[in-house]
């Protein structure tokens, strides 16, 4: 299972590529392993098709992460999570802080990997227009239970919420 938070959790004092190198370990990287220079040369395939949904990020390896834009942050934690290659990706506010061209970017990169490797995708996200782009079901939760469920018109239509979330009456 890979999660991606609203707010990128990258290693700010880390190059992206020493970033994308702990994502590369994360649950292959065993304690004998750990004492080794063996992991310092671990790679991936899909490393570079990762990179190569993130042109931008990919010739930014070298620089720190805490330098990185907002989206490109966001980028880099996306890679980062898909590269250990979940069967399972939470995605929390994916398109949060990001530009509507950025935004675009990220849901075509989110169905591009999530395809590529055969991943169920589960996408917190308030921004209607990338929940029409993701598609797929939509589930509202409302107090933390499920107000409704079904596809994206559907649920613009209910009137439970469109009183929870639009102010609108019952």
């Amino acid at each position: 299972m890979g999660r991606k938070l609203q707010i990128p959790s990258v290693f700010p004092g880390l190059s992206v590529s020493q970033n994308l190198d702990v994502a590369l370990w994360a649950g292959r990287l065993r304690p004998a392993a750990s004492l080794q220079r063996a992991p310092l040369g671990w790679d991936s395939p899909l490393r570079g098709e990762l990179l190569a949904l993130f042109p931008a990020l990919g010739r930014q390896l070298h620089a720190l992460a805490g330098s990185l834009s907002q989206g490109e942050r966001q980028a880099l934690e996306f890679v980062m999570t898909m590269l250990p290659q979940p069967r399972l990706v939470l995605l929390d506010e994916p398109c949060a802080g990001l530009s509507p061209a950025e935004t675009h970017h990220m849901i075509e990169a989110i169905k591009a990997a999530t395809g590529r490797l055969g991943a169920a995708a589960l996408v917190i996200e308030h921004d209607i227009s990338a929940v029409a782009a993701i598609g797929g079901d939509v589930y509202v939760l409302h107090q933390g239970k499920l107000l409704a469920r079904g596809p994206l018109a559907q649920i613009q239509a209910d009137p439970a919420v469109r009183a929870v979330y639009a102010g609108a009456r019952k």
